[in-house]
Parts: structure tokens; C-alpha cells; sequence
């Protein structure tokens, strides 16, 4: 009886622990934070005039996605499910993401669990005034990464600056790019947030749908300290209508090593939801 005590005092400061200090609430908290610097009221009305400057390519991939005649967003928020693998030799494992982002503020706030051999693991990348971190717990609890500095804010702003193109493509209209065109279906962006340049290549088919975003400024993590740089791609398929406008519903993320490609998440998209500017 004694024993049983103890094992249910564990359990509730197990539960306890996680409450206070997981990665979902974290998640939760530091949202609820960046909401209330939100600027609402401020509707912005997009017109056909300001895509006049972005490269063809990049017009009528906004013509596509459906962006003329609408309100410039400032918060985007994303339900994801999908499957992730931690090697090329391992077996994907199904996982849930829930993403809110703030434009405006340049806040990036990414939750993801997964199960690995039916262990629960959870991350939490945070990306905020240019800084980004990446925690990973299993159990919620056992901290097994904690990824911060200089490369991981590069890396980070490659994935925000990603994001924006494949679920806030109006934000190509003022963000702070400088476009060079490969050819008519290819262009090369280079993208400045919180003084940090990255560069990628957005690659679009003749329907004006973006199907691949590449670049070599991305950062993979083995380790606290052990980082390579390496050729990193998201090709995007299956457009849906959400909210309104026409997204890629389906991705992966893959790694360019030299001895072949990994894909090491696949996702479905469930839901985007926008905040208007």
C-alpha cells in the first residue's frame, strides 16, 4: 500500500512538472504573449498594382494563390498532422504540429509530438526577434536538445521565410526581398529579417503553383553542437482551398547529403487560419 502511495505521488509530480514547464505550454504561453501586441483594425486591401514589382513568376503565383482583393494578414495559424523519421535507416512515426505565426513581429512558435516506439517526444521551435531555439523532450520531460545561437537563427529564418511562401505568399509583397530570375519558371529571393541574409530558390510549374522551395543557408542539428550545413528543400503538391485561397496542402522536408537525399518529414495540412492586418 506504502509503495502505491509513493508511485501516485510520482505520478502527480510528473503531471505537475509537465504542466509547468513542457513544451505545450510553453507553446501556449508564449502565443498568448504575441497576442496581445497584435495590431487589429487596420484592414489593408492588396491591389493588383502592388505585384507590379515582384518578378512574373512571383505575380502569378499570387494571382494564383489568390491574394488581389484581399486583406493583408498579420498572424497565420497552421494544424498539421504527418510522419517524421530521426534517421534514413528508422521507420516514420506519425506526428501532430500545431504553428502560430506572427508577421508583423516576426514570431515563429512551432509545437510538434511524435510518437517513437510509442515514446512521446515533443519539440518546440521559438523564433523571435531574429533569435531562435529548439527544444526537444522526451516525455515532455527528459530534455535531449536544446539548439540555440547564431546558426540556429539563420536556419530558422530559411524555415520562416519558407513559410511565408507557402502559407502567407502576400507577405512576398513587402517583405524585404531582393529578386533575382533564373528563368521563367525559377526565381532566386534573398531575404533579410533582423539583419540576418538568407537565399533560396523557389521553383514553380506553368499552373503558377510554387512545387519547390531549395536552399543551402539551413542548418542540420545532430546535436547541441554538431551542426552541418547542407542543401535543404520543401516540394509542395496538392492545392486546396483554405480560407479562401488557394495553399499546398502536402509537403515534405528533405535533406541533400552527399551520399543521397533524406526525407525526414511528411506533412498534411489540416487547417490554416488567418488574422487580417
Amino acid at each position: 500500500m506504502k509503495f502505491l502511495r509513493i508511485i501516485v505521488v510520482l505520478f502527480m509530480l510528473i503531471v505537475v512538472y509537465r504542466y509547468y514547464s513542457g513544451t505545450h505550454r510553453a507553446y501556449k504561453t508564449n502565443v498568448s504573449a504575441a497576442l496581445k501586441d497584435v495590431a487589429v483594425g487596420n484592414e489593408q486591401i492588396i491591389a493588383e498594382e502592388e505585384l507590379m514589382d515582384l518578378p512574373v513568376v512571383v505575380q502569378n503565383y499570387l494571382r494564383y494563390i489568390g491574394v488581389v482583393g484581399k486583406n493583408k494578414i498579420s498572424q497565420f495559424i497552421l494544424d498539421i498532422d504527418g510522419e517524421m523519421r530521426l534517421d534514413k535507416d528508422k521507420g516514420w512515426a506519425p506526428a501532430k504540429a500545431d504553428q502560430t505565426t506572427f508577421i508583423q513581429q516576426g514570431i515563429r512558435l512551432f509545437y510538434m509530438t511524435m510518437k517513437y516506439k510509442g515514446i512521446p517526444i515533443n519539440g518546440l521551435h521559438h523564433f523571435e526577434n531574429g533569435e531562435a531555439s529548439m527544444v526537444i523532450k522526451i516525455l515532455d520531460l527528459f530534455k535531449v536538445v536544446d539548439a540555440r545561437g547564431d546558426v540556429m537563427n539563420e536556419a530558422e529564418t530559411v524555415t520562416f521565410f519558407n513559410d511565408l511562401c507557402v502559407f502567407a505568399p502576400s507577405t512576398l509583397i513587402d517583405a524585404n526581398i531582393t529578386w533575382e530570375e533564373i528563368d521563367d519558371l525559377s526565381v532566386k529571393a534573398y531575404f533579410t529579417h533582423e539583419g540576418i541574409t538568407i537565399s533560396a530558390e523557389l521553383i514553380f510549374n506553368r499552373q503558377g503553383q510554387l512545387v519547390n522551395f531549395i536552399s543551402h543557408d539551413r542548418y542540420d542539428v545532430k546535436s547541441n553542437d554538431d551542426y552541418k550545413q547542407l542543401k535543404w528543400s520543401t516540394p509542395i503538391s496538392d492545392y486546396k482551398s483554405f480560407n479562401g485561397y488557394n495553399l499546398a496542402s502536402a509537403g515534405e522536408a528533405i535533406w541533400h547529403y552527399d551520399d543521397g537525399d533524406f526525407s525526414y518529414f511528411k506533412l498534411d495540412v489540416k487547417n490554416v487560419q488567418y488574422i487580417d492586418q
